[in-house]
């Protein structure tokens, strides 16, 4: 007994072995073996995760930025103080380069400014930013069929299901507004002057209060009822009445970018400021705009492009009381008319002058501008590079519309831009 419970003890596999002869050893060995489950692979990370970091780097990016704004406003603050004690120490002769201090802290201001309110824009809807979208095709395109859009809240029930249902909402917003300028102006013919593209760019716009959520109905139909008011109590000047201003050159329209947008283009330096007068300039401006805007837009064009050229331009064409008033002219009087703005070249005038206005543009106004170290480089983004005008470094010169004594000429720009005009 003993020699065999040492054999059993020494040789487990036989006695197994011996075991496995009997039923109830056969019944076991026919059993499948039992393997420890091995953890799942990882799918990715958790979505619900990187959503919650992803929001926390954007909340700590625009308490960066706020903070970056604040400085901005000190050091704002401290330029005019440091300005005027240079010029009270010793005279206005030191007034330029020490206003210029003022101009670069206010262009810096506006510079954080504009990329606060990019940074709202682009982030995404519900991510503490908004879209901003031109047109109804807008609307559609941005979302694929299995990506319904979030809707406003309190607009919609429930998220629409396709980009169909979410265009069958634009269009509901644009018969609202539409019915209600109808309501205050029955003599109006709202078809042919607003389009339904030009009413879906109003309301898409991000409200001013929440830039997460477009317009309302209600703060759209205000500034175009506003803006209806105001046109129908002005009268429009002629040509004629503002020749003198316009045979510099100093403001025209010539071409159309890639989008299919007229370019209104402006010469600062052109002007003859020794015979000045403000009121002149901002009716040649109203015409111009006027005017662009009737005939130049194309079927489903709803804004033009402003490109200013700030070659050679000085301290003396800034004039601030006549660039509030075509600021308001622009947000007023003409609204969401502006695609955008290209300015350039940067220099000292230019610096000075975005860094005074730009502390007063609404955000809207100034998300469309860009100021062009390089024009001949950022034109590149909406022209091609054959259209490039020979002032901006390019070979396109804009002798179409001048007569030959070189003076600029109405009735030519009016006839390149209709022979140019998109058929789309």
């Amino acid at each position: 007994a003993s020699a065999g419970g040492s054999t059993a003890s020494s040789h487990p596999s036989s006695a197994s072995a011996s075991a496995s002869g009997t039923p109830e050893g056969r019944r076991k060995s026919a059993e499948p073996a039992v393997v420890a489950a091995e953890p799942p692979l990882a799918s990715g990370p958790d979505p619900a995760r990187l959503r919650r970091l992803t929001l926390s780097v954007r909340h700590l990016h625009r308490r960066s930025l706020a903070a970056e704004r604040s400085c901005a406003w000190w050091r704002v603050t401290a330029a005019v103080f440091f300005a005027v004690t240079v010029v009270q120490a010793g005279g206005w002769q030191y007034g330029p380069a020490a206003f210029s201090v003022v101009g670069i802290a206010a262009y810096s201001m506006a510079h954080t400014e504009a990329v606060d309110g990019s940074e709202a824009e682009f982030s995404g809807p519900g991510d503490g930013g908004g879209v901003v979208l031109e047109s109804i095709d807008d609307y559609a395109d941005m979302f694929r069929e299995e990506d319904a859009p979030a809707a406003p809240p309190g607009s919609l029930e429930r998220r629409p299901s396709s980009k169909q249902e979410y265009e069958a909402y634009v269009l509901n917003r644009v018969a609202r507004l539409r019915g209600g300028l109808q309501e205050e102006f029955p003599d109006l013919d709202t078809e042919n002057a607003y389009k339904d593209e030009y009413l879906a760019t109003v309301l898409a716009q991000p409200d001013r209060r929440n830039q997460t959520q477009p317009r309302s109905v209600s703060y759209a139909m205000d500034k175009l009822k506003k803006a209806i008011r105001w046109r129908r109590g002005v009268t429009l000047p002629g040509p004629a009445d503002v020749q003198k201003q316009m045979k510099t050159g100093s403001l025209y329209w010539y071409g159309y970018d890639n989008y299919g947008r007229p370019i209104l283009w402006a010469h600062p330096s052109r002007k003859n400021y020794n015979e000045y007068d403000a009121q002149a300039e901002l009716k040649m401006h109203t015409l111009m705009i006027e005017y662009g805007i009737e005939h130049y837009l194309s079927r489903k064009g709803t804004t033009f492009c402003v490109c200013p050229s700030t070659r050679n331009m000085g301290f003396s064409a800034v004039r601030p009381g006549l660039m509030r008033d075509l600021m308001k002219l622009i947000t007023e009087n003409y609204p969401d008319r502006l695609g955008v703005l290209y300015a350039g070249p940067v220099n000292s005038a230019l610096k000075f002058f975005y860094g005074v206005m730009a502390a007063t543009m609404p955000a809207n106004l100034l998300r469309k501008v860009k100021l062009c170290v390089d024009p001949k480089e950022d034109l590149k983004e909406i022209l091609k590079i054959s259209e490039v005008p020979d002032f901006h470094g390019g070979s396109k010169v804009h002798s179409e519309i001048f007569d030959e004594n070189g003076e600029f000429s109405f009735e030519k720009m009016h006839q390149y831009m209709m022979k140019n005009k998109p058929s789309s």
